[in-house]
């Protein structure tokens, strides 16, 4: 089995009833709606900053897991 991560853009009044046609075709593990940042991240430095650590966090983790998944699994998950 394998996990997938999936980010879409809708309508906030939307939401409610995507997440009760995902969880009729899908077993949902986690369900998250994501804030708006675009001003923030336009307008607060610092908030840019910690952007740009988390991505670099992230694909460290991804690179991490990418080179040593086969030891833990038994297969590589690209």
């Amino acid at each position: 089995m394998r996990k997938v991560n999936l980010t879409v853009e809708l309508e906030y009044e939307e939401i409610q009833q995507f997440e009760h046609w995902l969880s009729q075709f899908t077993k949902v593990t986690y369900f998250s709606v994501l804030s708006e940042t675009k001003e923030m991240y336009n307008e607060d430095a610092l908030f840019r900053g910690l952007v740009a650590h988390k991505k670099k966090a992230s694909k460290a983790i991804a690179d991490y897991i990418h080179n040593h998944n086969e030891k833990y699994n038994g297969k590589d998950t690209e």
